[in-house]
């Protein structure tokens, strides 16, 4: 299965953190069911997704049972050129106004599964 969380401490605005134990279809699912959320929901209008794996092939450490971890937050709006996720994020403080226990919410209310949880 896959598991959910509203991130408490974000990078950045509306940060979800999605894990799993494989790359398949129910965490393709997971990650559309995230998306269409943030999108229709809370108005995320620009996102970044990045999705953390094992090695591929060989690796001089053992993998076994690494999960797969999918991160989605929102960008900002695409009409503010101050509020794209950049250098502030990466080399300074973080700038977040969005209560991650109001995303938790709303993603609980729209997502079946993943379950979304607080934490």
């Amino acid at each position: 299965g896959v598991r959910g969380l509203a991130n408490l401490t974000p990078i950045k605005e509306k940060e979800v953190l999605l894990i799993g134990s494989a790359l398949d279809d129910a965490m393709a699912g997971a990650v559309y069911r995230t998306l269409d959320c943030m999108v229709s929901r809370m108005g995320v209008q620009s996102f970044n997704v990045a999705f953390y794996l094992a090695p591929d092939g060989d690796a001089a450490e053992d993998w076994t049972g690494f999960p797969v971890v999918v991160r989605i937050v929102d960008r900002g709006d695409v009409s503010n050129r101050v509020a794209d996720f950049g250098a502030m994020e990466l080399y300074a403080s973080s700038v977040v106004s969005s209560d991650p226990f109001a995303v938790a919410k709303c993603m609980r209310q729209a997502v079946s599964a993943p379950e979304v949880v607080e934490g």
